[in-house]
């Protein structure tokens, strides 16, 4: 009894060694007769051709962010009130702060604080450009607070 299921096994193991798309043992033979000089050599690993696929940006997202509804009703406000600027708050991807900054103040953004521990900056956007701020990269959200007073701050 332990000879058939040894033979099976002996042949099991040559199959899977031999790899899928081999030619098939020479007719002649069975499948339980397999000697070390008649069993197929083992198949060297091959890597995959790499195909050259579309970089990735690592800060990439699935789906563009997009201001909120209490952000766009935030920036509404402001536009309605003849607000120049609004504050946001910006979370930005882990390591992204600085890229967050540069692109903000491309924008023409003030910022007022970044913190790259945790990911956060607070700047000031001209209302024309808030629209803009999520496609900054880097930028994960946004929140735009109430519109900032035009008035004079002297006394």
């Amino acid at each position: 009894m332990r000879k058939p299921v040894a033979a099976a096994l002996a042949a099991a193991l040559a199959l899977a060694l031999a790899g899928c798309g081999q030619r098939p043992a020479d007719p002649g033979t069975s499948a339980g007769d397999v000697t070390p000089s008649s069993a197929p050599a083992i198949p060297t690993p091959v890597s995959p051709t790499p195909v050259n696929p579309t970089p990735v940006n690592p800060t990439a997202r699935e789906a563009p962010v997009k201001l909120g509804p209490q952000a766009q009703d935030a920036l509404a406000r402001a536009r309605a009130e003849g607000a120049r600027a609004v504050a946001v708050t910006v979370s930005t991807e882990p390591g992204q702060v600085e890229r967050a900054v540069a692109g903000l103040r491309g924008l023409g953004a003030t910022v007022e604080s970044s913190d790259a521990s945790v990911g956060y900056v607070r700047a000031t956007v001209p209302v024309d450009e808030v629209a803009r701020v999520p496609g900054v990269e880097g930028v994960r959200q946004v929140d735009v607070d109430e519109p900032l007073s035009n008035g004079d701050p002297a006394p």
